[in-house]
């Protein structure tokens, strides 16, 4: 449960800072940026956040980790005492858009719509299990699919180029996909790295029932040519009339190390 201090956190390449080891770290509480050096976060394709956390990652992590990286959008992981990165054998699949730790397991959605789990019992994790298919009805105006835990349950978002959001709720075991028209107390966060749900106690400071979302992800980057960047494509988009206001009035000055998400905040 977030309270008053732990909303999330926008961290982005401040326009025109003269320094590509600052970040400016967004408070959606206070409405006011932060300046802070950090070049540990020069590259945001090594950079994780995850409660409150920024995680850099490297080879001697202590920690299972699964990716989507390369120009296929192929999977690859690296678990401790590895020396390198692993691809997943996937096959014939690729582009996949996102992957996330779910209730113990890896679970990861490609551009077709395809859920997987990954089985990690053996030695090497190569073994891709579809558990679940979105229609062909549902993905045809999706251009992004991001993978979110909400109130312990999976959800799939879809994203057009329109920045029109579609919220699934998915059971695995059933292959069922439900249209989720209102969340409730619950604002979504989607973003480059980090997409995740938090539990609104103050509308005052963040708006129940809508979609925080940041700039183009990677996958957007690479596969189209129309959206634009450089911070430009963020907003508040809410579920029940598909509206959009700003959250963040600035502009981030890096096609690189696009804005994400700081799911709490501890030192603002």
């Amino acid at each position: 449960m977030y309270k008053f201090n732990q909303m999330p956190l926008l961290m982005h390449m401040p326009l025109n800072c003269g320094d590509i080891n600052q970040r400016g770290f967004f408070s959606l509480s206070r409405g006011m940026s932060r300046r802070i050096l950090l070049p540990e976060a020069n590259s945001h394709r090594n950079c994780l956040s995850s409660k409150g956390w920024l995680l850099r990652l490297h080879r001697h992590s202590d920690y299972t980790v699964m990716v989507v990286c390369g120009s296929e959008r192929r999977l690859a992981y690296f678990k401790p005492g590895q020396e390198t990165w692993i691809t997943v054998d996937t096959g014939n699949w690729y582009r996949f858009h996102d992957v996330i730790y779910h209730k113990g397991r890896f679970y990861a959605i490609n551009w077709l719509g395809y859920i997987f789990v990954c089985d990690f019992t053996g030695h090497v994790p190569n073994n891709l299990i579809v558990v679940a298919r979105m229609s062909i009805s549902l993905l045809m105006s999706s251009s992004i699919l991001y993978l979110v835990e909400s109130g312990g349950a999976l959800v799939v978002v879809t994203r057009s180029r329109a920045n029109k959001f579609q919220v699934f709720e998915v059971d695995l075991t059933t292959n069922t996909w439900t249209k989720v028209k209102d969340l409730g107390n619950r604002a979504l966060f989607l973003g480059l790295n980090s997409s995740f749900s938090i539990e609104i106690l103050d509308s005052s400071i963040c708006e129940r029932n809508c979609i925080y979302f940041t700039d183009c992800s990677q996958v957007e980057i690479q596969f189209t040519d129309k959206w634009k960047v450089n911070g430009k494509n963020m907003g508040i988009y809410d579920i029940r009339d598909d509206s959009i206001v700003p959250h963040f009035m600035d502009k981030s000055s890096s096609r690189i190390a696009l804005p994400m998400w700081v799911e709490q905040s501890y030192f603002f």
